[in-house]
């Protein structure tokens, strides 16, 4: 009878027809009988809440089915639209919400269902013309949709609700509207005049103009302050005190005023049930009429909402998180373009690196920025840059985020695991995530980010109350990945479930490296280069060439000619992350490289010697930290000890003593650096401590080995003259 018997739709929707037999089927005590009475599915008499009707079940892509929709199927019923108890939550056909950019919003779910019976299939719906489903202006808000299609029904009700919802919506969506026969709906429409002419009134959907019979004055604003804000409609008076948290809910103390009759109450935008009943009350305090206090209630909504911006823009949910990605014009993006099709890409990105003013440290800045543009990779990389203070961390952290685009990179100085838990779905999705100093505190999050760089994707089940039942329930929050990731920290005992997952950045802390960096920082006061300095145009170039890196697959043709290190069961990573960074090198110079397309249609390029050249020094570097059982500083003291001590011993190192001082004089360095590493030395037996504590100074003794110890077997990977011998190009 209304067009609505396609069996497609049917399976599509998962609906079903209520024929009251649940009963019946259902125990007279026990757990399911109990569970369906609480979700309000079976009635304190025993009896379905839907019987007899037509049932469609509404789900949120992040909880599941939240709720039933039951119409019945005879007109005489006195209670023809049912819904579960609560708000009304879930979202019809939230996958269409995924991947289009042109979504039909129609005002019932039978004229969803309608409109999706034609053959258009981004559609979803309201309940009613009362406002936005909560669950809907969620997903909006995560999805790509460009442009609404409201598809009410043709009358003075869905007029003036699709006026009022765009309106509230008209800065993030452009919107226009179906024009349906005056009085009617979609599913009328389908009825009487068939599928094709519902699909093409709606493909014939019109820009949304303001209706003259619907326009109204704009609210008057009078002397708005950073605590309250004050309108004035149709002669009523409102005072709104906006009320913190200012994400995840919109809540307020409403005061209304008009002709000597006030009406004063808490109001939370967001709560459907609680909008119903504030318009209750304004209808019973100040005599206005139920249509008045809703079109009222929605321009409170919209002024409230801007107000929170102006006033606390920092707090809206994802605000720190969601930037706009900036346009590029012609100029711009010719001059990325020929940035990125440079021969010599890797030499100016470091050239670029040392005008900004990072001289030096040329391995750990390439593979700093390799790390920054993976986050556009299916498995992104993640470093830990360790030094002592002042060597020079937080400048290249800083560095990175400058050549970064705004929108694609997030820079935090400390963040707890619930942090991270309460971030929007896809707030951190291929961003570069950067942590600062690690002994500041940010190492209460170390669970949930190596979550986000393994699986990526960290779930979490938290007890919440429901605002309608008071029941606790459980509730799913969902943070996808996947990031790249870079933290700094002056602790060189990294924990090791960290340090399997990233690269180990150690920066130079030669006088050489310091000799460059005094020079670097001079710069700054000289007129000369003051006159010329700008650096704004190689930040703007950097920014637009990562924006113009498409995703795509990268091939690595020469990938069984690899050798790799597996004596530990560690490098089952470390070959994987080594892989992952001829990936980024190659992905880095896609506009040089040759490819195709793959059977699934996703474009691909092919790593090629230069590739794995790059990534090689790279890992040459890094790696050495990596397998070697001393930190860097243990290292350099080792490097320089081992000679020393035989060269003094003569030939009998057990017999040969040596102090601390006597290091320190040795290679000049501050006491406290030479005590960590000589404590390291003895903990890892290279050293022995002859005599100490109670007062006596510590006396060292270097253990006896043949030659300079090592554990760093670069020798079982593979070298690009190997590669090259095998034909590689």
């Amino acid at each position: 009878r209304r067009g609505l018997g396609d069996r497609e739709l049917w399976e599509a929707f998962g609906i079903g027809y209520a024929d009251g037999s649940l009963r019946e089927l259902l125990p007279t005590e026990g757990d399911a009988a109990a569970a369906l009475q609480a979700m309000g599915v079976v009635c304190g008499d025993g009896h379905e809440l839907m019987r007899g009707c037509i049932v469609v079940p509404l789900e949120h892509p992040d909880w599941g089915v939240l709720n039933l929709y039951g119409r019945a199927i005879h007109d005489a019923c006195e209670v023809p639209h049912r819904y579960l108890r609560g708000p009304k939550r879930g979202v019809l056909n939230w996958q269409a919400l995924r991947s289009c950019t042109r979504l039909v919003v129609a005002e019932s779910v039978l004229d969803a269902l309608s409109v999706w019976a034609a053959g258009v299939r981004d559609v979803t719906c309201l309940y009613g013309v009362g406002g936005l489903p909560c669950d809907l202006d969620d997903l909006l808000k995560r999805s790509s949709v460009k442009e609404l299609v409201w598809c009410l029904d043709a009358d003075r009700a869905g007029r003036e609700a699709t006026q009022r919802l765009a309106g509230r919506l008209e800065s993030r969506f452009a919107s226009r509207t179906v024009e349906l026969p005056e009085g009617q709906d979609a599913n009328a429409v389908l009825v009487a005049q068939g599928s094709s002419a519902l699909a093409e009134r709606v493909r014939q959907a019109v820009p949304l103009q303001p209706e003259a019979a619907l326009t109204e004055s704009p609210p008057q604003t009078v002397a708005d302050d950073e605590e309250n804000l004050r309108r004035t409609l149709d002669e009523v008076s409102y005072q709104l005190t906006p009320l913190p948290p200012f994400y995840g809910r919109l809540r307020v103390v409403l005061r209304a005023e008009c002709q000597g009759r006030s009406f004063a109450g808490r109001l939370d935008f967001l709560v459907m049930r609680m909008l119903d009943q504030v318009g209750v009350q304004l209808c019973r305090r100040l005599g206005l009429s139920k249509e008045t206090a809703d079109r009222h209630l929605a321009a409170l909504m919209k002024e409230t909402e801007s107000w929170v911006q102006l006033h606390h823009p920092r707090s809206q949910a994802g605000s720190l998180l969601v930037t706009p990605t900036p346009q590029m014009s012609a100029e711009e993006r010719e001059e990325a373009l020929a940035f990125l099709r440079r021969p010599d890409l890797v030499r100016q990105i470091l050239t670029d690196m040392d005008a900004v003013g990072y001289v030096g440290e040329e391995k750990s800045k390439l593979l700093a920025y390799l790390i920054g543009i993976s986050r556009k990779l299916e498995e992104p990389l993640a470093g830990i840059i360790l030094s002592q203070s002042s060597a020079g961390k937080s400048a290249l952290t800083e560095l990175i985020e400058k050549l970064t685009p705004e929108e694609e990179v997030i820079v935090y100085s400390r963040i707890t695991a619930q942090a991270i838990s309460n971030h929007e779905r896809t707030a951190l999705k291929r961003k570069l995530l950067m942590l600062a100093e690690k002994a500041g505190g940010g190492d209460s999050a170390d669970y949930q980010i190596r979550e986000l760089l393994s699986r990526q994707k960290f779930i979490t089940a938290v007890p919440e109350k429901d605002p309608a039942t008071g029941q606790i329930l459980t509730q799913v929050k969902k943070v996808e990945g996947p990031i790249s990731y870079l933290e700094t920290t002056a602790n060189p005992n990294l924990n090791h479930e960290n340090a399997t997952r990233c690269f180990e950045i150690e920066l130079d802390e030669s006088v050489e490296q310091t000799r460059r960096i005094h020079e670097a920082q001079k710069d700054r006061y000289r007129l000369k280069t003051r006159m010329q300095q700008d650096h704004s145009g190689i930040q703007r170039r950097h920014q637009n060439a990562q924006r113009l890196l498409v995703i795509l697959a990268v091939i690595i043709p020469y990938v069984d000619q690899i050798r790799f290190p597996y004596r530990w069961v560690r490098t089952r990573r470390d070959h994987k992350r080594f892989l992952c960074l001829i990936e980024a090198v190659c992905f880095l110079h896609q506009f040089q490289r040759t490819g195709g397309t793959l059977p699934d249609g996703t474009p691909y390029i092919e790593a090629t010697l230069a590739d794995y050249r790059t990534a090689y020094d790279l890992a040459k570097q890094v790696l050495r930290a990596t397998f070697h059982e001393l930190s860097r500083s243990a290292r350099d003291l080792w490097e320089v000890l081992f000679p020393w001590a035989q060269g003094q011993a003569e030939g009998r190192l057990e017999d040969f003593l040596f102090t601390r001082k006597d290091a320190r004089t040795l290679v000049d360095w501050p006491d406290k650096r030479v005590y960590d590493a000589l404590t390291e030395l003895a903990d890892m037996e290279y050293l022995f401590v002859a005599t100490g504590n109670q007062g006596k100074a510590y006396q060292y003794v270097v253990k006896a080995v043949t030659g300079t110890p090592t554990v760093c077997p670069l020798g079982d990977l593979t070298t690009p003259e190997e590669l090259e011998q095998l034909g590689v190009r």
